[in-house]
């Protein structure tokens, strides 16, 4: 269900190689096993069924430097977010977590963070920040 969803945006300030940002997500699922469980669909109250092994997440990349506008450019993001936040999870396939880059300027980058509430909930992501 959509409603069990969370979403995070954390802004990331200077230069970003996008290749090390990929590699520190995958070191990160990997070493979080509950970025890497799902769960038996249907079964009441939900239990761990598997840890998968540790595999690449992909990590769409989205320019919205062109945007010049402050306020649209926030509205863009919001869209995002809201949009990752609806697209629900089968939780008894990996991944139970979706993460987006987007580009909001030369040095200024936004992490989009979407996640099941069955692998955690919005504190995971100030943890992160």
């Amino acid at each position: 269900r959509v409603a069990q969803n969370w979403c995070a945006l954390l802004v990331l300030d200077g230069p970003l190689d996008s290749h090390a940002f990929q590699r520190a997500a995958d070191a990160l699922v990997e070493r979080h096993p509950m970025l890497r469980t799902v769960f038996p669909a249907g079964l009441r109250p939900p239990r761990q069924q598997e840890i998968v092994p540790g595999r690449s997440l992909p990590i769409p990349f989205e320019d919205l430097s062109g945007i010049a506008d402050e306020a649209e450019r926030r509205a863009a993001m919001h869209a995002r977010m809201q949009a990752e936040r609806d697209v629900p999870f089968a939780v008894d396939r990996w991944p139970l977590v979706r993460m987006r880059l987007l580009r909001l300027g030369e040095a200024r980058h936004a992490w989009l963070i979407a996640a099941h509430h069955l692998i955690g909930d919005g504190m995971s992501a100030w943890v992160l920040g």
